[in-house]
């Protein structure tokens, strides 16, 4: 489940960098900041929430139907594990570094 989750996010991502609008990607870097805000505050509701809005805004950017279903339904599966194990002390600070280093590359690729 993981492994075909990140060769998508990878193609997700990729395709984000090539056709996002500079609204999309100013959207996607709001939800980042809200993970980091929500991560910091240990918010388990506002951390999964800001994580799905990032998701929302990365597959809407990418403008690929298709994959948003495929990931949509491999989110879904990963979403009932994830409200327990996000919030563990050892995955919380990873995950947000996950999601910070994602929006980076994207970044360095719109330069």
């Amino acid at each position: 489940l993981y492994a075909l989750r990140r060769v998508l996010e990878s193609h997700v991502a990729y395709e984000f960098t090539r056709l996002a609008t500079d609204q999309e990607v100013s959207r996607l870097a709001d939800t980042v900041k809200r993970l980091l805000i929500n991560g910091k505050k240990k918010s388990p509701k506002g951390v999964l929430s800001a994580k799905a809005d990032f998701y929302s805004v990365l597959f809407a950017g990418a403008h690929n139907g298709l994959i948003h279903e495929i990931l949509g339904g491999l989110m879904s599966r990963v979403n009932m594990l994830r409200g327990t194990s996000l919030m563990r002390p050892d995955r919380l600070p990873r995950s947000l570094e996950e999601i910070s280093d994602l929006q980076k590359v994207i970044i360095l690729f719109l330069i």
